[in-house]
């Protein structure tokens, strides 16, 4: 993941359990900036601005304040011990961040993981709000709108949209079918715009109508 603040550009990056923060103000001379070793092996982050989400695979959602980029520290994390999910698609909005099994999770078993609703209005103390149904592979949030990417076999990758203006009580909006052939890997979000690599491609979906979403690339 990476972040630009006033202070320069950085990425984050997981090596096992270590968090770790370089400066690439100049991509050219990427430059090592602070460390945080967190509780297990890091398999996802997302930032906002100066804040990581991040979660690791003894599944523990933590919250980490990077705005001192060589002293990251560990604000808050709740453990989610009856999820299956191990390497993770996480959607962070301004109140609420949304975590379900990644395309890459080898860990789920056969069982739908949903969507966990994690609320981080309170960094030091997050608590899971609630949860949706679905056997979701990948999110992406923008605004109040949440894209949720499924695969099913025989009609292909489905990307439903949620209104999660009611965090705890969304409502489904619209979908659109992909293509049966391929399978959906990642979902992105631009506005009402989204893109959904899949195949060998990279499809573009306006969602500006929900009821009747099109591909315009």
């Amino acid at each position: 993941s990476a972040n630009e603040s006033g202070s320069g550009a950085y990425a984050y990056t997981g090596a096992g359990d270590v968090l770790k923060v370089v400066d690439v103000s100049d991509p050219a001379n990427p430059l090592f900036a602070g460390r945080l070793v967190l509780p297990g092996t890091i398999t996802a982050i997302a930032a906002r601005d100066d804040t990581l989400f991040v979660w690791t695979g003894t599944r523990t959602f933590c919250i980490v304040d990077a705005r001192v980029p060589e002293n990251p520290h560990l604000v808050g994390r709740v453990d989610l011990e009856d999820t299956a999910v191990e390497f993770p698609s996480i959607a962070v909005a301004e109140s609420y961040a949304f975590v379900t099994r990644g395309f890459w999770d080898l860990g789920w078993s056969g069982i739908p993981s949903g969507i966990r609703v994690i609320d981080v209005r309170d960094p030091k103390a997050p608590v899971e709000a609630t949860r949706y149904d679905g056997d979701y592979e990948s999110i992406a949030i923008s605004g109040n709108n949440l894209y949720a990417l499924s695969n099913e076999p025989e009609t292909g990758w489905r990307v439903d949209l949620l209104d999660v203006s009611d965090p705890t009580n969304p409502t489904t909006l619209g979908s659109y079918l992909g293509h049966a052939e391929w399978r959906g890997f990642d979902v992105m979000a631009d506005g009402p715009d989204i893109f959904v690599t899949s195949g060998w491609v990279i499809e573009i979906i306006d969602f500006s109508d929900p009821t009747a979403p099109t591909e315009i690339g």
